[in-house]
């Protein structure tokens, strides 16, 4: 198949991070399609990194990541984030005790199984793994509340 055809049928929207291949099977396949699957997420990480002063490379990249197991716009993650903490993991709203990136409430870090003060304490890196539970659970409809 021509590059030209398997650039028309293959969705490369910015809501669509698709596969990764890694670069070494990509050139055993022949497949620049799959090269430029790789760059693309590096590239919405570029893009998050330099929007966000607190987005460096690697929340960036962590971003990406996460989007991509919840299947959703690494963009919208990153707005999320900046709406909510402005990036930052130890905020804490005063009138309702949510803290950090998304805003946990001190009831919804508990159904998780943490507490908005150990949330707190974590770097964002780490701190996005608890996002990414967060909408894992959201997204499959599930409900945090406690087990009975």
């Amino acid at each position: 198949m021509p590059l030209g055809m398997a650039s028309r049928i293959v969705p490369m929207g910015d809501t669509h991070l698709g596969w990764v291949v890694p670069a070494a099977s990509a050139l055993v396949l022949g497949s620049a399609w799959a090269l430029r699957r790789i760059g693309r997420a590096q590239r919405v990480a570029e893009r998050i990194s330099t929007a966000y002063p607190w987005a460096n490379p690697s929340v960036a990249g962590k971003i990406v990541e996460v989007a991509k197991e919840v299947k959703a716009d690494p963009y919208a993650l990153a707005n999320l984030i900046e709406f909510e903490s402005g990036g930052n993991p130890r905020a804490v709203n005063p009138v309702t005790g949510a803290t950090g990136l998304i805003q946990f409430l001190p009831l919804t870090a508990a159904r998780l199984g943490t507490s908005t003060a150990a949330l707190a304490g974590l770097p964002i890196t780490e701190q996005l793994d608890w996002v990414e539970q967060y909408l894992q659970a959201v997204g499959k409809g599930k409900s945090l509340r406690a087990p009975h």
